[in-house]
């Protein structure tokens, strides 16, 4: 596939983080600049797959010198040109506003590594922003869903979130919070943890929860580390709701549930990433209902008496 003398530079001017709206806009309308972006990101590797949007993503990011992005497994990839398109157009936006973000797809998991060398390994359905310009001065980080850090000695380092931030110098340590969820647990070093006027430190082997009156309780752990880090998801009277959330984000699925279900009703236990049959066998025995799973990934969930 040759390009124009056109679209060699509008390709060498968002290379260089040198294009601006107008480039974009043409980049976005062109199919074949898009098509060699696809083609130039599978050749690269040494042979010929289909082009992977994440991929392509963490190639594309390399080049502007962002953080190393590693992807530990994905169950689906998108292969569309619409998905490619917006891609550039997320990445200009990135650029733009000088954030670096990372977003997780359902099903996935990804590992980065800061600029100071801390590592985050996040998990899927999840979005994680930061600014590498003063750095080390500023360590700052933007969190939605949840994610395993283990930063780096050194100033600061700040994790804010919709529902509280959590301050550290270096430790490691999970924040959880999907779905109106604030939960976080150290596993090494100390954790200053706050929501509104609410401050508590914690230690390695205790959690602190954000309960529904709005009060932070602290509790113990007993694992070494994050179970969904090991491919599994574990809960302790959790809402059913809240389990089947997590469920969906770990198998990029969609669950309908009969209106006579209590969502709101407490499930003890845990379920495998890597058998999703087996894992909706795990939620729906002991809370006595019952499943239909369709081909395209629907999960129906009713009454066990009910057909």
């Amino acid at each position: 596939m040759n390009l124009n003398t056109t679209q060699k530079e509008l390709l060498n001017r968002w290379l260089n983080r040198e294009a601006d709206e107008t480039d974009i806009n043409a980049i976005k309308k062109d199919a074949e600049l898009l098509a060699y972006i696809k083609i130039s990101t599978a050749t690269s590797q040494l042979q010929a797959p289909e082009f992977e949007t994440e991929k392509a993503y963490v190639k594309l990011i390399s080049k502007r010198n962002q953080p190393k992005v590693r992807k530990l497994f994905a169950y689906q990839n998108v292969f569309k040109y619409a998905a490619a398109i917006t891609l550039v157009a997320g990445i200009y936006f990135l650029l733009q506003n000088k954030q670096n973000v990372i977003e997780v797809a359902y099903a996935q998991q990804t590992e980065v590594v800061l600029p100071d060398a801390s590592e985050v390994r996040i998990n899927a359905g999840s979005k994680l922003s930061f600014q590498k310009k003063n750095w080390n001065k500023n360590r700052l980080v933007q969190l939605k869903g949840e994610a395993y850090f283990k930063v780096s000695k050194g100033k600061k380092f700040t994790v804010k979130t919709p529902l509280g931030n959590v301050q550290v110098v270096g430790t490691q340590f999970n924040i959880n919070q999907y779905d109106g969820l604030f939960e976080v647990e150290c596993y090494e070093g100390k954790v200053d943890v706050s929501h509104n006027r609410q401050i508590v430190r914690l230690t390695p082997g205790k959690s602190v929860k954000l309960s529904p009156e709005g009060t932070l309780v602290i509790s113990n752990i007993v694992r070494e580390i994050p179970d969904w880090t090991t491919g599994v998801s574990d809960f302790e009277g959790s809402s059913l709701k809240d389990v089947l959330n997590e469920l969906e984000r770990q198998y990029n699925l969609k669950i309908d549930v009969e209106k006579d279900i209590d969502l709101e009703q407490k499930f003890t236990g845990s379920f495998n990433h890597d058998d999703l049959d087996l894992a909706l066998k795990t939620i729906c025995l002991p809370l006595k209902l019952s499943y239909h799973l369709t081909s395209d990934k629907k999960v129906t969930l009713h009454a066990q008496d009910k057909p």
